[in-house]
């Protein structure tokens, strides 16, 4: 019983072992903005709540849900050029940095990180051509297809 505990945590192990780096990277993404949180929380004098930071554990492990998610689809789909698990990690740790960015804006009352994240999101929007609109909606350039 114990044997195969082991072939399966090592086949495991070994299998995710790629995309472990993205999962770690994604880990301190996510603390960092749990930790802004509390900080900005505690700055403004907002009750830090117990619920808050359940959700923050919870969403760390859809997150790695998902990053493991796209690592089987890209192995077993032979999609590796694709770099799916890079891609989604990727997307995760943005939405978790404009995340730090609005924290530290509550800390320091300063918008500048916030200003650095806008150019940077329309700096991107314009090199894949796709236009933002006010309400976060995108709006694709090339016309319809």
């Amino acid at each position: 019983m114990y044997s195969k505990f082991i072939k399966i945590l090592t086949f495991l192990l070994s299998y995710f072992a790629p995309i472990a780096s993205i999962i770690h990277v994604m880990l301190i993404f996510i603390l960092v903005d749990c930790l802004s949180a509390i900080w900005a929380a505690w700055k403004n004098k907002i009750p830090i709540e117990s619920r808050k930071l359940r959700k923050t554990v919870i969403k760390m492990i859809w997150y790695i849900a998902a990053v493991l998610m796209a690592h089987m689809m890209e192995t077993t789909f032979f999609l590796h050029w694709a770099h799916l698990a890079q891609i989604v990690g990727g997307f995760i740790c943005m939405v978790e940095i404009k995340s730090v960015f609005e924290n530290i804006t509550k800390i320091t009352n300063e918008p500048v990180f916030l200003k650095i994240y806008k150019l940077f999101e329309k700096k991107a929007s314009d090199s894949l051509n796709i236009n933002i609109n006010e309400n976060g909606n995108k709006n694709d350039s090339a016309g319809s297809r």
